[in-house]
């Protein structure tokens, strides 16, 4: 069976470029994401994303890079928007200002949902508690996770496992979750980026979750 994946590159953020992949159902009114990375190299990150892609034994696919203009485009401008760096016009756009208020989820349910059917049921488990239990300025651990999860903290190498094999960013926020004591561990996408990402998330942080180590984190990327 073949399926057709529209996909669509950022213009360069402060963490670099991201790409987006859904499936193309243009005669749906939702399409969910399945792939989202960032980079430093869209010619990379495009070759990267087919070869992810096509390990999917479900489906064979057929890919097609949207330009500006598609409403794709517009989604990722969204997504930007949250997580990374505010419009411009910031106090008129609409869009932003209604998302700004939506928590995770209902953000990620707005602009159509995530895909996360190739993970197995454990993966699967871990990836939508990230989305739904961990919210911005907020963090844990992979022993937390496990605990609240499986009540073992034997189970912390799954989650791990899990957060290593998450090909969606930032709408599976595994940049949330870190190793004991607070300390930052691998990201798929680079420490760096994880890094940023939560000093920009650091202003609402709760403290009755695993706090964020403080000696690591500086706002040299915003």
């Amino acid at each position: 069976m073949q399926k057709i994946v529209e996909y669509t590159v950022s213009n360069e953020t402060p963490l670099g470029w991201m790409l987006v992949a859904r499936e193309y159902a243009p005669r749906e009114k939702r399409s969910k994401i399945m792939y989202l990375s960032l980079g430093s190299s869209p010619a990379k990150m495009s070759r990267e994303c087919r070869e992810t892609l096509a390990k999917d034994r479900r489906a064979r696919y057929k890919f097609i890079q949207s330009s500006a203009g598609f409403e794709i485009c517009r989604v990722v401008e969204r997504i930007v928007w949250r997580y990374i760096a505010p419009p411009a016009d910031a106090d008129e756009n609409a869009d932003y200002n209604t998302d700004k208020n939506l928590t995770d989820a209902e953000f990620v349910d707005r602009i159509g949902g995530v895909d996360i059917s190739h993970g197995t049921v454990k993966q699967q488990q871990i990836w939508t508690y990230l989305l739904y239990e961990i919210p911005r300025g907020r963090t844990k651990s992979y022993g937390q996770i496990a605990v609240n999860l499986y009540r073992s903290a034997g189970m912390s190498q799954i989650v791990g496992q899990a957060c290593a094999r998450n090909r969606i960013a930032l709408l599976i926020p595994c940049h949330r979750v870190q190793g004991a004591k607070g300390a930052l561990t691998g990201f798929r996408w680079e420490i760096w980026r994880k890094q940023a990402l939560l000093v920009k998330e650091l202003d609402t942080l709760d403290v009755s979750c695993k706090p964020i180590k403080q000696t690591v984190l500086t706002s040299t990327y915003f």
